[in-house]
């Protein structure tokens, strides 16, 4: 990019400067790789998300060195459909962090694919087990409720759930007293169990008890 610094470059730089991502941070920066395949938004982008995923990703289960290969190619598809992002449909945390979950799934398909187990070679299917299928639907629908919060909701829903911050990080890191912090996160968790018919959303309760032991440290 050439030319004189505009307002959004000028907010891209105080972001920047502070090592902290807003929504609309991170709106701007899929804007200028999807628009020009600008490669210091996506640096600026990689250096964000890159730690939060493989840390999702290893708190899923998967290896150091796996976790950071899907972490790779996670952010490697964000640079190539950024274009495809929808400000509208979704948050762009919860697209990121949706990317990061359907490379997981893919993982376990191929790895399902490559190992079949003998009393499983009659059935002609590429299906995960039940327990998958079950687990990635109970997933895309916490996913897809996230992205019907609203922002200060989803915002912080994300960094307890998918970033593993405590209510303290997360207060401070948006400037919130840490009181409305947990209202809002309260208030988002309670929204998406009645939207999901009061279905477990798998991370409440673990996330609680883990939140207060971190935070009496």
């Amino acid at each position: 990019m050439t030319g004189t610094p505009n307002k959004k470059h000028t907010q891209l730089a105080k972001s920047a400067a502070s090592n902290d991502l807003s929504v609309e941070d991170t709106k701007l920066l899929l804007s200028e790789i999807a628009e020009n395949q600008d490669k210091q938004s996506f640096i600026r982008l990689f250096d964000y998300y890159a730690p939060r995923l493989k840390s999702f990703l290893m708190r899923g289960g998967y290896a150091g060195e796996l976790a950071e290969e899907l972490m790779q190619e996670t952010l490697l598809t964000v640079w190539h459909n950024a274009d495809k992002y929808n400000p509208d449909k979704a948050q762009p945390g919860t697209w990121i962090y949706t990317i990061a979950r359907n490379k997981k799934i893919d993982y376990l398909r191929k790895k399902q694919k490559n190992t079949p187990h003998p009393d499983d070679l009659y059935d002609t299917s590429q299906d995960l087990p039940i327990d998958r299928v079950a687990e990635k639907q109970t997933s895309d629908e916490i996913l897809k409720e996230l992205a019907n919060l609203p922002e200060e909701q989803a915002k912080l829903l994300i960094s307890a759930f998918y970033e593993d911050k405590t209510h303290a990080e997360i207060a401070e890191q948006n400037k919130l007293p840490l009181g409305t912090v947990k209202s809002r996160i309260r208030l988002g968790l309670q929204k998406m169990k009645e939207a999901l018919g009061n279905k477990s959303l798998g991370f409440d309760n673990n996330h609680n008890s883990t939140t207060t032991n971190k935070e009496q440290e």
